[in-house]
């Protein structure tokens, strides 16, 4: 048994990495939002000239496409969280004015989410490493299926999404054209089964609306492996499993973030989650409350929310969990374990069929 008694939640856990990485993504910091491109603007964004920087832009058969421009941030912007609420500049320019507010949701976590695959599978390497190996760990899927396994019952999974059907082009800051795009993933594994029955993803949204959450419509995935075989195939024309690894490290050619960056995104992730008794988050994107913005409670539970928006957004998932659900569903697996024994979990074998 853990030396912690309380398992750690895992779709919390995503929910808060998650907002803590995007909000405090460098490539990004306070820069604004200033154009939007799609296959059809022959010049994006206003003299730039797509065929003389990058010729691919038009040249590629069967991908949709999307550009993003970001300005530098002024030099007297006012010290504030990165949102999707502040990611436009003050005038909205005219070209922009009609994004809604789930549009730019999007365009906010799409952005920042490129590239970033790996680094996100670290990080979570890391907060796990802050814990036990036999760390309780509970898993909610975004259907309302529930278990508890332990922390180091996890494989880092590195897939190669061939013939990709989208091309992201983020001026100033990153291009990514290729011929397949490497993308890594953790799997879980249930204590009584030998092989990966979930899968989560911290980056999804790279991939735009496709990539939001089943069910949950949140800005990351956590579903069974065989939902998100069926996602990758959103993504690309032929995806394919690479293998897992039970010892993740980012690879060598990737940018690597600076270690004191990744220990103090670690460190605060954690700290919310110890102190969630008293400092809750948004269940939809994991905000904390603040001065300007009061967190709004459940009124069948204990979980809280930015807004109504948000709340009614989460609902399909939260359903599953709220009014007593949960504690039905942890009595429920209490019961299933009586005079069970957990399957061996081997992590040097490293599983290449899923």
């Amino acid at each position: 048994m853990s030396s912690d008694s309380q398992p750690l939640d895992l779709y919390d856990l995503a929910l808060l990495l998650n907002y803590e990485t995007t909000v405090e993504e460098p490539r990004f910091r306070h820069r604004k939002l200033i154009d939007v491109g799609r296959l059809h603007v022959e010049r994006f964004p206003f003299n730039f000239d797509p065929n003389y920087e990058f010729p691919v832009w038009r040249n590629v058969a069967g991908q949709s496409r999307r550009g993003y421009l970001y300005g530098y941030p002024p030099s007297n912007a006012p010290v504030e969280v990165d949102s999707p609420s502040n990611l436009l500049p003050t005038p909205v320019p005219p070209t922009l004015s009609h994004l809604s507010p789930r549009e730019l949701e999007t365009i906010f976590y799409e952005t920042r989410n490129i590239g970033r695959c790996d680094r996100a599978v670290a990080l979570l390497w890391l907060l796990f490493s802050k814990y036990p190996d036999d760390q309780l760990t509970r898993i909610r899927t975004s259907t309302g299926g529930m278990y508890t396994t332990t922390a180091r019952r996890r494989y880092g999974q590195h897939w190669k999404l061939k013939s990709p059907k989208q091309l992201n082009l983020t001026v100033r800051v990153d291009y990514r054209h290729q011929a397949f795009v490497d993308h890594y993933t953790v799997g879980f594994l249930r204590m009584d089964e030998p092989s990966i029955n979930v899968v989560l993803d911290l980056t999804s949204m790279q991939f735009g609306e496709t990539g939001r959450g089943r069910v949950s419509d949140g800005m990351f995935v956590l579903e069974h492996i065989e939902d998100y075989k069926k996602r990758l195939h959103q993504w690309a024309r032929e995806p394919e499993h690479v293998t897992n690894q039970s010892n993740f490290s980012m690879p060598n050619n990737a940018e690597k973030p600076p270690e004191e960056w990744m220990e103090a995104v670690v460190k605060r992730v954690k700290e919310r989650w110890d102190n969630r008794a008293v400092e809750p988050w948004c269940g939809h994107c994991g905000a904390p409350s603040t001065k300007r913005q009061k967190l709004r409670k459940c009124t069948r539970c204990e979980v809280y929310y930015c807004n109504q928006e948000h709340q009614r957004i989460n609902w399909n998932f939260h359903r599953h969990f709220c009014k007593g659900n949960l504690q039905r569903l942890i009595a429920a697996e209490t019961k299933y374990w009586v005079g069970r024994q957990p399957f061996p979990f081997n992590p040097a074998f490293e599983m290449r069929l899923i």
